[in-house]
């Protein structure tokens, strides 16, 4: 933690705070062109250009940040909300710089991307919907937070839902990537809001409803299990009646060439068989 003066002390006064800002926008930018990175390895990034990228988008958001500060006033309201925009199309700026011409030239390439920009809008989307949240439920009386906090499964239920259907082409990924962003930030902010609530009846109900979702999640995970054993069941039926019909065409062929000689030359000069005898010549003596 960096000290900070009081806000009304100016931003000439709390220049460590751009330096914390800077430290926090050095790891968003890291961290998403590494899993942009990650999540499209048919397209090259070195480790150079990414060390370059992220301190290059860094820099120039903080400026930003200080000339909003300088124009508008310290603190910025709703920095977060307000500097996301800004850093994105810079983020964008330095992929396209990059890959602009090898996605167009690369098989796949230009699927990978879509789906990763979904992933991405998707960690965007979290951070406007829950910190807004968060706020209205600090200014709501204690029955109105009761009502509000209802909000909060609903939320998660959604957030579970668009990453499942954004990172469906990561196919064995997408349990962790669902569980370390929508229920990390869900339970985040459920922390949050019993913490901020003195009302102990709010607090009972954010626990109620903890202990409801995760009861219809164990009753999902049941259903699916027993789904999969149903499916498991068949496929050993379906298997032992194959196995089953292997072994009787298997003792049908043995029988049946037990039952008739087999058909070879000797036989056939002998005229054995039937309506080939008169074709046959004499032997010569």
């Amino acid at each position: 933690m960096l000290p900070l003066s009081p806000p009304s002390d100016g931003i000439h006064s709390n220049k460590l705070f751009l330096v914390r800002e800077f430290y926090a926008f050095l790891v968003m930018t890291l961290l998403t062109l590494n899993q942009f990175r990650k999540g499209i390895p048919v397209l090259p990034y070195p480790t150079r250009k990414l060390i370059r990228d992220t301190f290059l988008v860094s820099g120039i958001i903080v400026g930003i940040m200080y000339g909003l500060i300088l124009a508008v006033g310290f603190p910025l309201p709703f920095t977060t909300l307000t500097m996301v925009p800004p850093w994105t199309v810079l983020v964008l700026v330095c992929m396209g710089a990059q890959w602009a011409q090898l996605i167009r030239e690369t098989a796949g390439a230009a699927m990978m991307f879509i789906g990763m920009m979904k992933l991405w809008v998707c960690d965007n989307l979290l951070v406007f919907v829950y910190p807004p949240y968060f706020y209205v439920f600090t200014t709501l009386s204690t029955t109105g937070q009761i009502a509000f906090v209802l909000l909060l499964p609903v939320i998660k239920v959604l957030m579970r839902k668009l990453f499942s259907r954004a990172v469906q082409h990561l196919s064995d990924e997408t349990p962790g990537i669902i569980v370390f962003n929508a229920d990390v930030f869900g339970s985040l902010f459920v922390a949050y809001c019993m913490q901020r609530s003195p009302s102990t009846w709010t607090t009972t109900g954010v626990m109620m409803l903890d202990i409801i979702t995760m009861t219809l999640a164990l009753r999902d995970v049941h259903n699916v299990r027993k789904e999969l054993q149903e499916l498991e069941q068949q496929l050993d039926k379906a298997h032992a009646w194959r196995s089953y019909m292997q072994r009787k065409n298997t003792d049908l062929a043995l029988e049946l060439s037990h039952q008739r000689p087999p058909r070879t030359a000797l036989s056939i000069r002998e005229g054995k068989y039937s309506g080939l005898s008169e074709f046959i010549p004499p032997t010569m003596e």
